[in-house]
This record gives C-alpha cells, structure tokens and sequence, in this order.
C-alpha cells in the first residue's frame, strides 16, 4: 500500500510543478529566446526580413519534429541516438522511391513514416525485450541505419522531383505549411503529455518506473510506444529535409541527434526521466536555429556552430542539474 501512494505521489508531481520549477524553467527559456531575437536584430539589419524569418522557420521545423519526439523519449529516462540516421535512410530512399507522377508523391510521407515507426518499434523491443540499455541500443542502430542510407546512395544521389518539394515548403493561404507543421505537432504533443494518460504514464515511468510497474501498468509498452514516436517524428523530419534538399544525401541526418538532445535538455527536459516541457523545447530550438542563422549572417564561419552547440548543452546541464 506505501508502494503504491508513493507512485500516487510521484504521478501528481507533474501537476504541481508548473506552479514552481517547471513554469519557472519554461519562462526563462522563452526570456533568453526574446533576448536573443532583440540582439540579433541590433547585430544584422536583415534578421528580421520576412525571407530570413521564413529561413529560420524552415531551417527550425525538421529539428523540431525530432526534439519533440526526443522528449517523450527523455522523460522516460531514454534516449534515442538513431534519429539522424533515421532521416538519412528516409531521405536516400524517397530520393530512390519518388517520381513526378501524383501517386508516388502521395506516398513519400506514408514511406517515411513506416521507415521511421519500424526503426523506432526495433528500438523500442531491443530495449525492453533484451534490456539493453537504449543508449546501447540507439547507438547500434545509429551506425546501421547509417550503413543503410550509405548503401541506398545512388551515384550520382538521387534526386527529388520538384512537384514533391510544396507539400512541406508550400502555403496554406497566407500561412507556410513549416508554421502550421511547427505548431500543429507542438500543441498535439503538448495536449498529450499534459492532458492523456498516457502521457501521465510517460512522466510516471520517468520518475520511478519500478513503482510504475508495481502499480500495474505495462511499463514496456509504453516504453516502446515513445520510441516508435522518435521514429514516426524523424521520419517526417526526414520527408520534411528531402523536400528541402531534393537530393538522396546520406549524411543530411548527422547534425539532428546531437541538435535535439541539445534543444531538450536546454527546454528544461530532465535526462533522469519525469520532468520537462514541450514549450520549454519549442523556445531551445528556436534558439539553436537563430544562433546558426546569425552566425551566417554576420559571415561567421560555420565551424563554430558545433562550438557553440556544445556550449549550450554545458550550460543547460548546469543550469538544471546542478539544482536537481
């Protein structure tokens, strides 16, 4: 009986934090991202056009479709290093699959998603089935999915039809399709984890999944669960990029682990499992793509990027896991 109110407990934790810390964290984020926009203005008389504003949105939506998968991810206390090579393997096989005709490019995204669910449910069954650690786990199928993407790669690559690039880079009125994709998944994954159970059991699982599974809840499936999320996520990123590129580049998914595990953990997402915040996440990779897009503007060699990227992730370990 003690086992189970202590789950109890720990299972309302995250309807109190938002009160505290969690708002707290939240409300900084998006401070340091306003502060950011007004610096960068004063820095580049262009940052604040309307072509690079639809750069930065572009440039913002596929990582934002990883991180957010990466989050459910992280509050259960995972990881999920395969994202990148998932979005190789999407990106050299609908540069193989899709032609110009309507039907193959109805198809491409339906592909995507099925390549990223089936990497995801693989992650998802080695880690709960085996017990294998997911780092070990994702780390294994980073490289082989990477070796897939390499043995896919046609030469020359292949190369996308221009009629697929308008369904993620098009307009719906006067709205780019990148903002409603943006802010469509955001508020989907937000609604989920604050407001279903299973989204509870996501945050449960990451606070102490030993009293979760006291409780009686299958802790795998909803472990495998987030992972086949990771992968649906990276898959569409993965369409997303392929519409950007238009060329089947088995290296285009290298940046996105490293990125996202950056912009979770700098939007207050815990790598202990049961605390985070999508809106925290959202602000960080907006952070992310605006820092890039001024270092360019500014005619700052991009090297310093991956500099830059590491520095971030220093401070936002310190920032949160020095009071935790």
């Amino acid at each position: 009986m003690a086992t189970l109110t202590d789950h109890r407990v720990r299972r309302r934790r995250w309807l109190e934090l938002p009160v505290h810390h969690q708002q707290r964290n939240v409300a900084i984020i998006w401070a340091l991202l306003a502060l950011l926009i007004v610096v960068a203005s004063i820095l580049s008389p262009h940052f604040l056009s309307q072509f690079n504003l639809n750069n930065i949105v572009n440039q913002s939506a596929a990582l934002m479709l990883v991180s957010l998968g990466q989050t459910f991810v992280l509050l259960t206390a995972g990881i999920d290093l395969s994202v990148g090579s998932t979005i190789s393997v999407v990106v050299t096989v609908l540069a193989l699959t899709v032609r110009a005709d309507p039907l193959s490019i109805a198809l491409a995204v339906p592909i995507a998603l099925g390549v990223g669910a089936i990497v995801g449910l693989g992650n998802g069954l080695l880690i709960t089935r085996l017990r294998i650690p997911p780092f070990m786990v994702t780390l294994a199928t980073l490289s082989i999915g990477q070796g897939i993407a390499y043995q896919l790669r046609t030469t020359p690559p292949g190369v996308l039809p221009r009629e697929y690039s308008p369904i993620f880079l098009g307009e719906i009125g006067p709205i780019p399709i990148p903002i409603l994709l943006i802010a469509g998944v955001t508020l989907a994954a937000g609604m989920t984890l604050r407001h279903t159970r299973f989204g509870r059991h996501v945050y449960a699982i990451g606070s102490s999944e030993a009293a979760t599974r006291l409780s009686g809840m299958s802790t795998d499936r909803i472990k495998v669960a987030v992972y086949v999320l990771s992968g649906l996520t990276a898959g569409l990123a993965g369409a997303f990029m392929a519409a950007r590129s238009r060329a089947g580049d088995p290296l285009i998914g290298q940046p996105f682990a490293f990125d996202a595990i950056t912009a979770v953990v700098l939007g207050g997402v815990s790598l202990f499992g049961g605390r985070g915040s999508v809106y925290g996440v959202v602000a960080a990779v907006f952070i992310i793509a605006i820092l890039s897009n001024l270092l360019n503007l500014l005619g700052i060699s991009s090297h310093y990027q991956y500099i830059l990227k590491g520095g971030l992730l220093i401070v936002a370990v310190m920032l949160y896991y020095r009071r935790a």
